[in-house]
């Protein structure tokens, strides 16, 4: 509710219709009035959003909905581009000549210059270091270019709506996410080029699929670096709500990153040192990889080894098809596009694409706090304006969220020795 609150109208109301839309009309129209689905089954912990987003074919079809919110992404990443070249273009410009005029963006933290020489090295350094720990240079290139121009899509989502509380997708048992999405690409139109699933596995196609996958490629080993830029940007919508300096919060964001690279790196190694996995299922980050190259090397000869990969593989391959993801893909573009067009033309369209694309994506966790974020915001502004709304209600609602951040913290600290004394006494 805190977050919902903190969001402009046009925002709350795009991704209500956007929930209404694809999660609500769209599952009752299969299921009553076309009949194509059967009701989801009550007393049983089923998934509509693996109907819904294209992670099965259940009988009776999907509408593939996840392609329509990679389609919408992605144009979040282009479209503003295209339209604002005249202020891009100096930005672009930037690579190798002079820096843009300080009225561009007058709270730059550092030379355009400096960001873009850093995101080529950085892209290089990745794919050098992925060559090392054995993963297929051109792999991990493609990999990588398709997540940096998703992500510039999906930070556009963050800095527009937050996200899901500073992310742009979710765990992909729940939500449609895009990185997985990506690993069917690679998996389809890659794989047959330079193979890594279907022959005998060796060291490089096993490497391979784990950072392209899934199970560790956007759960584990660079589950940290998409967090880290996430929280990044919402640190800073955070810290200029709450009047705090910007470079204070780098600051803060700089320290940050460095502990969670090393708590991520060493701890990790510590962790696992101190509690044998054999002997505690507490440690988590060795578990779940060894799990996951268990199944990779035990599978990986005979097709795609892990179920949620196999079925973003199967969704491209084989039924719906690409022809069905392309269009959805397309519907995508299309509802950015246009709705984006409609705003500058029509000042009274208050539906944000952004908002939209978040009511699709998120709206099957998020309807009811942003039913009420609504409510609350719409009779505030009614009552007494805006000057009520900035005096009372919005320091509330950051109250709310840097509450959650201290309360899951706390849950974190209580969780950990709870799980593993519950579990081995």
């Amino acid at each position: 509710v805190g977050w919902g609150t903190l969001l402009p109208l046009e925002v709350l109301i795009g991704a209500l219709i956007g929930w209404v839309i694809f999660l609500v009309l769209i599952p009752i129209a299969y299921t009553w009035v076309l009949g194509w689905w059967t009701p989801m089954p009550t007393g049983i912990w089923g998934y509509i959003c693996y109907r819904l987003y294209g992670q099965s074919s259940p009988a009776g079809g999907t509408p593939n909905i996840g392609w329509i919110i990679f389609g919408g992404i992605l144009t979040l990443a282009v479209f503003p581009i295209i339209r604002n070249l005249s202020t891009m273009g100096p930005i672009f410009g930037a690579l190798v000549g002079k820096e843009p005029s300080e009225d561009v963006d007058p709270e730059r933290l550092l030379p355009y210059k400096i960001a873009w020489w850093g995101l080529i090295a950085s892209i290089i350094l990745y794919v050098a270091l992925a060559t090392v720990a054995e993963v297929i240079p051109i792999w991990s290139l493609m990999w990588l270019l398709l997540i940096t121009l998703m992500l510039f899509g999906s930070y556009r989502l963050v800095a527009e709506t937050g996200g899901y509380l500073g992310y742009g997708f979710g765990h992909p048992f729940h939500f449609a996410s895009w990185p997985q999405q990506i690993t069917g690409i690679l998996l389809a139109y890659l794989n047959p080029v330079v193979p890594i699933v279907g022959i005998e596995p060796t060291r490089a196609t096993v490497m391979t699929h784990a950072f392209t996958s899934y199970g560790l490629g956007h759960g584990i080993l660079a589950g940290s670096a998409y967090g880290a830029g996430y929280i990044t940007l919402e640190s800073f919508k955070l810290g200029k709500l709450s009047n705090i300096s910007l470079r204070d919060v780098m600051i803060a964001v700089v320290i940050a990153l460095a502990i969670c690279l090393f708590t991520h790196g060493f701890g990790t190694f510590l962790w696992t040192l101190i509690f044998p996995i054999d002997k505690y299922l507490g440690a988590l980050f060795a578990w779940i990889p060894g799990l996951f190259f268990k199944i990779y090397v035990s599978n990986i000869a005979v097709g795609v080894p892990y179920w949620a990969d196999k079925a973003r593989y199967l969704n491209l391959t084989q039924v719906p098809g690409p022809i069905d993801a392309i269009i959805k893909l397309i519907i995508g573009v299309a509802i950015v596009v246009s709705l984006s067009l409609a705003r500058e033309r029509f000042p009274w369209l208050r539906i944000s694409p952004a908002g939209l694309i978040l009511g699709a994506a998120f709206g099957m966790k998020f309807w009811a706090p942003f039913i009420a974020a609504l409510m609350i915001k719409y009779i505030t502004l009614k009552v007494g304006g805006v000057r009520l709304y900035d005096e009372k209600i919005k320091p509330i609602m950051i109250g709310f969220l840097y509450g959650f951040g201290l309360a899951f913290m706390i849950h974190l600290l209580i969780f950990v020795p709870g799980f593993i004394k519950y579990h081995y006494g």
